[in-house]
């Protein structure tokens, strides 16, 4: 299993341009959907109890 590790801070402005610069969406696009990723993703991690599957990063879920 991996594990985070904190060297830093990296805010939501900061990765909402870098990726605008790999796509098609404006900052404020992405940031957005960041930020509705992180509403819902705390709505099925706390309501739900399960397993939330980032098929690119990994899996996240709550532990007891």
């Amino acid at each position: 299993m991996m594990q985070v590790v904190s060297t830093g801070v990296v805010n939501l402005d900061q990765i909402s341009y870098q990726i605008s610069k790999e796509c098609t969406l404006s900052k404020v696009d992405v940031k957005m959907v960041l930020y509705a990723l992180g509403e819902k993703s705390q709505f099925h991690l706390e309501g739900e109890k399960i397993p939330f599957k980032f098929s690119a990063f990994g899996s996240i879920k709550t532990m007891a």
